[in-house]
Formats: C-alpha cells, structure tokens, sequence
C-alpha cells in the first residue's frame, strides 16, 4: 500500500515526458499517480517520492530559467542506472582538461571509457 512521506518535493518541469522517461526508465522510479490533463506525476523509488509538474505559470513566482533548482541539492540513492550514456549538463564552459572522469560506488571508483564534450563545453556525453 502507498504511503505519503510527511515531506515530498513538487519540481517544475520544462517536458513532462523527457522527465518521466528520465525518472522512470534510467532511474527506475514508480509512477504512483498521474494527471496527464495537468501535466503532474507523483513517483517513487524505495523511500523516496517526488512530484514533477511541467510548468504552467500557477505556482510561478518569479521568472525560470534554465536550469531550474539553483540552490537547492537533492541526494537519491538508487540501486543502478540502465543507461549505457549519459548526458551532462552545465550552466556554463568547463575547462574538461582537468575534469576527473570516474564514478564512484561506495569505495569503488571506475573510470569513464568514453567522454565526448560538446563545442561549446557546456555539456558531455559520458559512456
């Protein structure tokens, strides 16, 4: 049986559906509930829920810009990701030459095989 967290964040979204494939099929959340006529989904993975919107202007209290959620962090511990590639984006040009490109589970850290950065170094494709 679902049940509610005394405390579940409501993300604006600029693509429901880019962040529900997100959500849902690389890192393997639940849909619980969802309204398709608002754009709104509530999900789950393990102990943790989250609800997304995509933006509509109601709870709009300031101007958003890409990428939304400055200054707030959210840690979500998952089991694995499905993805064989993963793109990262940055708010501006990163100097990749001394970037470290590994990730770490737990104590175990792998290298990267592959990372193609784009044009501009705002982002990366990581495989």
């Amino acid at each position: 049986m679902f049940r509610l967290n005394s405390l579940v964040p409501e993300l604006s979204v600029s693509d429901i559906n880019k962040s529900l494939n997100f959500y849902l099929n690389i890192l393997s959340f639940k849909l619980e509930y969802q309204r398709p006529e608002d754009k709104f989904a509530m999900l789950s993975l393990n102990d943790c829920q989250i609800m997304i919107e995509e933006i509509n202007g109601y709870w709009q209290t300031g101007e958003l810009s890409y990428p939304f959620g400055r200054g707030i962090n959210f840690q979500i511990t998952v089991s694995a990701i499905n993805a064989k590639t993963l793109e990262v984006k940055f708010n501006k040009a990163v100097d990749f030459a001394a970037a470290d490109y590994s990730v770490t589970k737990g104590s175990v850290k792998s290298n990267i095989a592959n990372v193609v950065i784009s044009e501009n170094k705002t982002s990366a494709q990581i495989e």
